[in-house]
């Protein structure tokens, strides 16, 4: 009866190995964008609170994609290194911050008050991939609101789309697509922050 147990112990530590031997190695991707034009804040700018992104989908590191209209598959081999509701509200916060346009950014969850907050949403985060002719794009789209944090209530909504090809056939070519899409988003957002700031 020892024997036997030892032999099954034996077997199944063999059968963890193998089977963590055999799984797929994961690369893990980020978010992000370039960042110039770093200036000191200004006092007469006013302040912003970059709430954090909401999304329904997003709370994981999950790369998703799809090869039909109807399904949602996630990627075995590639994942995010964080949400990407953190990633966004990191990028965005870094880019706004460098634009100059406030006095200073801050990320909520800050104790911090700010005159105007920023709410943002991932309405979709996909990459589709096109079988027959070999080919994939992703597909981004946020809304934001900035909002008065005196009386709560919007001052503006922006909404975005963007739809980038994938140089490659992959999981990483879609993440350089949504870089660029990503990167597309904020210039904008960038502008009509300022043009909604000046009126």
């Amino acid at each position: 009866m020892y024997h036997f147990k030892k032999f099954a112990l034996l077997l199944i530590l063999s059968l963890v190995v193998t089977a963590c031997a055999s799984a797929p190695v994961k690369k893990s991707y980020i978010l992000t964008t370039e960042t110039t034009n770093i200036t000191a804040g200004n006092a007469q700018l006013p302040s912003l609170l970059i709430s954090q992104v909401r999304s329904t989908n997003r709370l994981s590191t999950d790369m998703y994609y799809s090869r039909s209209a109807n399904e949602v598959e996630i990627f075995t081999k590639s994942d995010w290194i964080t949400p990407p509701t953190q990633m966004l509200q990191a990028a965005i916060t870094q880019n706004l911050d460098a634009q100059n346009i406030f006095q200073y950014i801050i990320m909520a969850p800050n104790s911090v008050t700010a005159q105007y907050r920023l709410d943002m949403t991932i309405v979709e985060m996909n990459q589709y991939f096109d079988e027959a002719a070999k080919s994939s794009h992703i597909v981004l789209k946020l809304q934001a609101r900035l909002i008065n944090s005196t009386n709560n209530r919007i001052v503006k909504s922006f909404s975005y789309q963007k739809v980038e090809p994938s140089s490659t056939y992959n999981a990483e070519g879609g993440v350089a697509a949504y870089n660029r899409a990503l990167q597309a988003i904020v210039s904008e957002l960038t502008q009509n922050l300022t043009q909604t700031l000046r009126r």
